[in-house]
C-alpha cells in the first residue's frame, strides 16, 4: 500500500513530463533552434514548478492540490496543442 501511495504522488509531474517530451518531438522540425530552445525552457520551468510544489515538504495541501491541476490543464493544453500542430505539419 506504501507503494501505491509513493506512485501516486508522482504520477501527475510523470505524466506532464511525457507529454511535454512528445510535444518538443512534435515540434522540433517545425521551429528554428532558438525558438524550440525557448519552448523547451518554458516547458522546463514549468514542469521544475510543479514537480517542485508537490514534493516540497513545506507546502500546504492546497499548494499541493494547485499543483496537481495545474499540471493536468497543462497536460490537456499541451495534448491540444501538440493535435494542432501535427494537423498543421500535415
Amino acid at each position: 500500500m506504501e507503494n501505491i501511495k509513493k506512485i501516486g504522488k508522482h504520477v501527475f509531474w510523470i505524466i506532464q513530463l511525457i507529454v511535454s517530451l512528445i510535444l518538443t518531438y512534435s515540434v522540433y522540425k517545425l521551429l528554428p533552434l532558438k525558438y524550440l530552445a525557448i519552448v523547451i525552457l518554458i516547458l522546463a520551468v514549468l514542469l521544475g514548478l510543479v514537480i517542485f510544489m508537490q514534493l516540497s515538504s513545506k507546502t500546504n495541501k492546497a499548494v499541493k492540490m494547485g499543483s496537481k491541476v495545474l499540471a493536468i490543464v497543462l497536460s490537456v493544453l499541451m495534448v491540444f496543442v501538440n493535435v494542432k500542430v501535427i494537423n498543421k505539419a500535415q
